[in-house]
């Protein structure tokens, strides 16, 4: 077996292993209240989700702009020529940067909790108790290809400023280590 049927063959397992692993949110149902959010009956602690989406406007976004931003950001890593979609829409959750080596894949979380850069844990603030719950951005990358990467494909991170809450109940914005994208690298054994 030759070196390019092992690539091959390696790309074809890649891809067999991400249209199984992968599910993209159809409905609104998928963004269901967390019990873990510090956010309830229309507050965020002293201030109402009208305030927050005021004061913050175009920070929260609906489930179903949250899976529009996914795909305008894997299309964009894919072609940025293309402003109104992929041409093959059976392809959008696969979408990928196009990368040769090692392509990313973005898809949204919706994390409760995460640790800040200074290792200070804090509750990441989503309007989810309303008849229209509203959720921060906060794309995540993985791996999706390999390519003709020489070494090893691994996540890079990249940091992400988010309104959250501290251990003393206060609102403020903190940063953030996010999976940002795939890069190869050559680690020397």
């Amino acid at each position: 077996m030759n070196f390019k049927t092992c690539l091959l063959i390696l790309y074809a397992l890649s891809f067999v292993k991400l249209i199984s692993s992968y599910t993209l949110p159809t409905t609104d149902d998928t963004y269901k209240q967390d019990p873990a959010t510090v956010c309830h009956n229309g507050y965020c602690g002293i201030n109402s989700y009208t305030y927050l989406k005021e004061v913050y406007r175009g920070l929260f976004h609906s489930g179903k702009d949250l899976s529009t931003l996914d795909r305008v950001s894997n299309k964009a890593l894919n072609n940025p020529e293309y402003a109104d979609g992929l041409e093959n829409p059976e392809l959008q959750p696969y979408a990928d940067d196009g990368s040769i080596c090692c392509s990313t894949h973005i898809q949204h979380k919706i994390n409760t909790t995460l640790t800040n850069v200074n290792g200070e844990s804090m509750s990441i603030i989503h309007l989810t108790s309303q008849a229209d719950p509203n959720y921060q951005y906060i794309p995540h990358a993985s791996c999706v290809r390999t390519g003709s990467c020489p070494g090893e494909c691994v996540i890079e991170n990249k940091i992400l400023s988010l309104l959250a809450m501290n251990s003393s109940n206060s609102l403020l914005f903190g940063f953030f280590e996010i999976p940002g994208y795939c890069a190869c690298k050559n680690f020397r054994k």
